[in-house]
């Protein structure tokens, strides 16, 4: 399902005026087009939306909320798809792409001292990307920062049709 159709309702919601301030705001973050981002925005608002939410350990919702819970939430608000829970499952579940084809809503995998899949991202825009982070909640990043460059493992897509 194309993200237009799928965020059409969501991005619908907000009024033109603050729709406005949220494409000239996070195209100049981004350093991308209004264009790009107009065509994004139900990722803009699913970022905002969840952005300062503490992280905790096996937690589903804006009270405290893990990694891989954060990817599933935005799966199913935005493309109201069901995909699995953990990080690991959902990296066997991607298709695996590689940096260079990153596309809005790809999933970013990292493997923070660990050799498994540990910590799960969700690709926005020329490298920023929205997480569940330990120490700061739904933060975003950019994935060329020092920490998320040594620990990067791959990327992957889901299937919309699934």
């Amino acid at each position: 399902m194309p993200l237009k159709e799928a965020g059409g309702v969501y991005a619908d919601a907000h009024s033109r005026k603050d729709k406005k301030e949220h494409i000239e705001k996070y195209a100049m973050k981004f350093g991308t087009s209004t264009r790009i981002i107009k065509h994004n925005l139900a990722w803009i608002y699913f970022a905002e939306e969840w952005q300062g939410a503490p992280y905790r350990y096996g937690g589903i919702n804006k009270e405290g909320v893990d990694c891989s819970a954060l990817v599933q939430n935005a799966y199913r608000k935005i493309y109201a798809m069901k995909i699995p829970r953990d990080s690991r499952s959902q990296f066997k579940w991607s298709n695996h792409i590689s940096k260079r084809r990153l596309k809005w809503g790809d999933l970013l995998f990292f493997t923070i001292e660990s050799k498994e899949i540990t910590h799960v991202g969700i690709y926005l825009c020329n490298g920023w990307f929205l997480h569940a982070s330990t120490s700061k909640g739904v933060t975003l990043n950019r994935l060329d920062e020092k920490y998320f460059s040594k620990y990067y493992h791959a990327a992957g897509r889901l299937s919309h049709s699934q």
